[in-house]
């Protein structure tokens, strides 16, 4: 029922990687990203690069195109249209 609603989007376009039910997105989306630097005491400039890295790498798989030197979206696409 949670993730469901993020499979709303059979095509999933960039924008969609960050639309999920609350819990999901707390969850998720914002405790795993947030527990590294916290648990390694980071500089607020470090945490904020790995927050940027880790939305272009969400967005980069619900983008549906393979950009070069990257990992290909494909799999998640098949995972959005079959869900």
């Amino acid at each position: 029922y949670v993730h469901k609603m993020h499979h709303e989007w059979t095509s999933p376009i960039g924008i969609a990687s960050i639309y999920a039910h609350p819990l999901e997105h707390l969850i998720c989306n914002i405790l795993p990203p947030s527990l590294g630097p916290l648990l390694m005491g980071s500089h607020l400039a470090t945490s904020w690069m790995f927050w940027a890295l880790a939305l272009f790498s969400t967005t980069v798989a619900h983008c549906g195109y393979h950009l070069p030197l990257l990992a290909s979206p494909e799999a998640h696409d098949f995972h959005h249209l079959k869900f």
